[in-house]
């Protein structure tokens, strides 16, 4: 609404114009801080109807000739005013940075699982941007203590999406990072035994971003890691497929364990805790 009303009055004039904004910058004004941060959170909710919508929004504010067609997020050219949606988040970094935060601490589940999302992205796409990597350089350390608490959520997606998103970082801000990597590197491997597999499987990839961004000295420490958990596989009891299907359909063996939500798989848990963890 807000650029249809700022189009119908300026037409395709923009003289004066500060060319190095976007027109949804130009149109919204002050208010930028305040919708920007909350319309790249809702391209991830769980609600299907909200993030489709909030992508459908995303690609009329900034376009989406810039990149390909099976491709969603953020996009830029520099043949758009502005950078398109990216150079307007990598503006806006600031209160963007403290938004995404603050949602990883939020009360909803799915909000804070949509929030590492987002982080996750700003890694993979501002961090890795030749252009606009400086924009977020600042506020590596706040995400990554919100990230960090999230490796405590009861919430096994929050968990999952903090472990990817912690990987990410690594790999495009390599030194800011490494303060916390002792940190991190414990909260990986406590990952790799987490009852839920896809949790391990992302705990794994995580610590291959962990190696591609530091090298040999990373390296040694998972080998070392592996060398003493993997051997473990055989303290496992065995178990055949008929024991497996006579398991599934023992209902004493699932009666009385934890409800799960039908929107998230996951359960409707408290969050990680508040403050620094580690």
């Amino acid at each position: 609404a807000l650029l249809k009303i700022y189009k119908s009055r300026n037409g395709d004039d923009v003289d004066g114009e500060d060319e190095d904004l976007t027109v949804f910058e130009s149109a919204a004004g002050d208010l930028v801080p305040m919708l920007l941060p909350r319309m790249c959170l809702n391209r991830f909710y769980l609600a299907q109807g909200v993030k489709l919508y909030s992508q459908e929004t995303w690609k009329e504010v900034f376009g989406s000739h810039t990149h390909a067609a099976d491709e969603d997020g953020l996009h830029s050219s520099v043949e758009s005013r502005g950078g398109g949606g990216m150079g307007a988040v990598a503006r806006n970094a600031a209160p963007l940075c403290r938004y995404y935060s603050k949602m990883c601490d939020a009360d909803n589940h799915a909000v804070r699982e949509a929030a590492c999302q987002g982080v996750a992205e700003l890694a993979q796409k501002v961090g890795q941007h030749p252009l606009y990597a400086d924009y977020l350089s600042p506020y590596v350390n706040m995400l990554l203590q919100a990230l960090l608490m999230c490796f405590h959520d009861e919430s096994w997606p929050v968990r999952d999406e903090a472990c990817l998103a912690c990987g990410t970082f690594c790999i495009a801000y390599a030194e800011e990072c490494r303060p916390e990597l002792p940190t991190l590197f414990e909260r990986w491997t406590e990952q790799l035994t987490d009852q839920i597999w896809s949790v391990r499987e992302d705990a794994a990839c995580a610590l291959g971003d962990a190696v591609t961004a530091y090298g040999p000295e990373m390296l040694e420490k998972v080998l070392a890691v592996i060398r003493k958990s993997l051997p473990a596989a055989k303290d496992q009891p065995p178990m055949s497929r008929e024991e497996y299907k006579k398991l599934q359909n023992d209902v004493s063996a699932h009666t009385g364990n934890q409800v799960y939500s039908c929107g998230s798989l996951a359960p409707k848990l408290r969050k990680g805790g508040a403050g620094r963890i580690g």
